[in-house]
């Protein structure tokens, strides 16, 4: 018969502990095993938008420049059909450029239309329909400055300097009042200007902004241009003590090559050859120069002058009246009873009449009197209020001072801006 074995209590105890801990670790295992293949499930790429972008090229309306770039007709529908209550598609030009925003499945996101570099549409969906709107484009606004010393002539002194010529123009309609750039600037004046450039999102350039202070120094005699506006929103150049320099009348109405004849009460006819008077001044200048009215008045004659051929006759203030003969043609809309601003084409160079070249003879009358044009001086327009002089003095030695900083042919940049238009 067997006999029982008689196990000691303190080593059952021990057997029964290994046993559980290799129960548990088995049973911990299996789990772990069971967990390990329970993971989150595999996401599937999600399908960016592609980005299409193109321009117009000559002679394609909008249509033809999407249809052309691989966008299918029917987008091509929704895109143009809410643009057309905005703008004429029809009139598209060269350069203009698009954005389009479209899913794999040909859904349209969003979609930009640039007319030039300053104009934006836009097209997206709302409400299950497509809408069109005009965009507001935000420009960063930069401060800089120019200078330098005049050689041959100003446009030639400053057009390797700048990016357009828009600038020169600006700073010479400034000074249009004061200074007669063909013929008074000579080698050796110099010229400073605080100037405003205008860049888009894509920090491209786009255009000048205002002139804000400009110095001639002619001859050893300075003109200085303050740009200042009040609190009405009015703005002017004014000199140095306040006064406007925008004159009742320009110097001259056009921009002219030379003096082809004076004022004067005895000159020799170029075709007559007898010694008559001359009661105005000869501008030489291509055919179809545009020419402008030196001065607000209203038009008062419009046709054929015997000698003179095709001649425009504009009255003003205080009993002047300007004439402009020997045009090739007058603008669209001068006619008798047209009021008319300062600046405002009123005809183009010519020939017609007794002439022999292509020239803009000019005259001016007070109360019926023939004077000479070129030595009448004129009234300044308003100066400034005298409730804006102390703001204006603050305005103004904030710019002399940077412009008594300037050293010829120097640029610099001065604080940045953003403004949207």
């Amino acid at each position: 018969m067997l006999k029982k074995l008689k196990i000691p209590s303190a080593l059952l105890f021990q057997f029964l502990i290994i046993f559980s801990l290799a129960f548990l670790l088995t049973i911990a295992e299996k789990t772990s095993k069971q967990v390990g293949l329970i993971s989150d499930p595999v996401q599937e790429p999600v399908n960016e938008a592609s980005l299409m972008t193109g321009s117009v090229k000559p002679g394609e309306t909008l249509s033809l420049s999407l249809i052309r770039n691989g966008i299918p007709h029917f987008l091509v529908d929704e895109i143009v059909k809410p643009l057309t209550s905005l703008l004429d598609l029809r009139k598209c030009k060269p350069g203009d450029f698009f954005k389009l925003l479209i899913t794999p499945d040909t859904s349209i996101l969003s979609f930009e239309y640039w007319r030039g570099n300053k104009e934006r549409y836009r097209v997206e969906e709302k409400d299950g329909a497509f809408v069109a709107y005009l965009a507001p484009v935000v420009f960063t606004r930069q401060i800089k400055t120019l200078s330098g010393e005049v050689h041959n002539s100003l446009w030639e002194s400053m057009q390797t300097q700048v990016k357009s010529d828009e600038l020169i123009l600006r700073l010479s309609d400034i000074f249009a009042w004061e200074v007669d750039f063909l013929t008074e600037v000579q080698n050796g004046d110099r010229f400073k200007i605080i100037y405003e450039e205008l860049f888009n999102e894509q920090n491209e350039f786009v255009e000048y902004g205002e002139i804000l202070a400009a110095e001639f120094d002619l001859q050893g005699t300075k003109y200085t241009a303050i740009n200042y506006k009040d609190s009405t929103g009015h703005s002017d150049y004014y000199d140095l003590n306040g006064n406007s320099l925008r004159k009742a009348f320009l110097k001259t109405p056009l921009n002219y090559r030379r003096i082809s004849s004076g004022f004067s009460y005895s000159r020799k006819h170029p075709v007559f050859r007898i010694n008559r008077p001359h009661f105005g001044v000869d501008f030489s200048a291509p055919w179809g120069t545009p020419v402008v009215a030196v001065a607000d008045g209203q038009v008062i004659f419009s046709g054929w002058k015997s000698g003179l051929g095709r001649t425009v006759e504009v009255k003003h203030n205080n009993g002047f009246i300007t004439c402009y003969g020997h045009l090739s043609r007058v603008a669209k809309g001068i006619y008798p009873g047209k009021r008319v601003s300062q600046k405002d084409i009123v005809a183009f160079v010519g020939s017609t009449g007794i002439t022999t070249s292509p020239h803009l003879h000019y005259e001016l009358r007070i109360s019926g009197r023939p004077v000479d044009p070129l030595k009448v001086t004129f009234p300044p327009s308003s100066p400034v209020s005298k409730l804006f002089l102390a703001d204006f003095e603050q305005t103004k030695e904030k710019w002399v001072y940077t412009l008594g900083l300037l050293e010829d042919l120097n640029l610099v940049a001065l604080p940045q801006e953003s403004m949207a238009k």
